[in-house]
């Protein structure tokens, strides 16, 4: 009896964040290793900050916003062959999206803080990307007017920013469209996810389906799960004699 006794007294383990030892009672696992209660709660804290739903809010409310902004760009783009095209279409079209495209990055950010996929910054700069240039022809567009509006040549710089622009748009489009596939497990609802991938790849090639595209990515990050919301990280450790008893020396 003694000598059980002194076993569960003797530490079995170490805390994998600061090192304390620690008895079998005092053992609680964090998402699987070996923790001291202080520290899984830090943890998880930290954690709870860094994946919290808001990443994927944001998001959602970013490509709305730019599914809005895409019917005046659409529109605007129906002049494009005999501009200029009506003011309000580009100037709601390229500032609803630019807005969009900057929040998008939130969202995409949230991917690598709650299912790890180190792509979504990759997403996040185009988008950013996108976003700048977006900005920077409508400053141009308002201050200058509309392409062919006057007799000079065109500055490369206006020709450049609507390239940027939809480079950063179309690109982040077909990449979340591809590599948005091997989230579905994580996103929970495969149909939607595949629908949203079919319809980014659609929207990158067809700016006609940029409204489709952007209204079901924002349904996506709407309704994607936080890892800390769909499951507990701290949990006690269940007390086995043999797991962590050192040998006999």
């Amino acid at each position: 009896m003694s000598e059980s006794i002194q076993q569960e007294d003797k530490a079995v383990a170490n805390c994998i964040f600061c090192g304390k030892p620690l008895k079998r009672d005092e053992i609680v696992r964090y998402h699987g290793a070996i923790s001291c209660q202080e520290c899984a709660e830090k943890a998880k804290m930290q954690q709870e900050r860094f994946t919290s739903p808001l990443f994927f809010i944001i998001g959602g409310i970013g490509a709305l916003i730019a599914a809005v902004g895409s019917i005046g760009y659409i529109l605007a783009s129906l002049f494009s062959f005999a501009p200029p095209a009506p003011y309000p279409w580009v100037v709601s079209g390229y500032s609803l999206l630019s807005l969009g495209l900057a929040l998008l990055s939130v969202g995409y950010i949230g991917l690598y803080f709650n299912w790890d996929r180190k792509w979504g910054f990759v997403l996040a700069i185009c988008s950013l990307i996108g976003c700048l240039g977006g900005l920077i022809y409508l400053n141009l567009y308002l201050t200058l007017g509309p392409p062919g509006s006057w007799d000079m040549v065109t500055p490369p710089i206006y020709i450049i920013s609507q390239y940027v622009f939809e480079g950063g748009l179309f690109i982040s489009l077909a990449l979340s469209g591809a590599l948005i596939i091997l989230t579905r497990d994580d996103h929970g609802i495969e149909v939607l996810t595949l629908a949203t991938a079919g319809a980014s790849l659609l929207g990158s090639a067809i700016t006609y389906f940029l409204l489709p595209a952007l209204t079901l990515l924002s349904i996506y990050f709407l309704t994607a799960r936080a890892v800390w919301t769909s499951q507990p990280p701290v949990r006690p450790e269940v007390k086995r004699k043999e797991a962590y008893a050192y040998p006999n020396k």
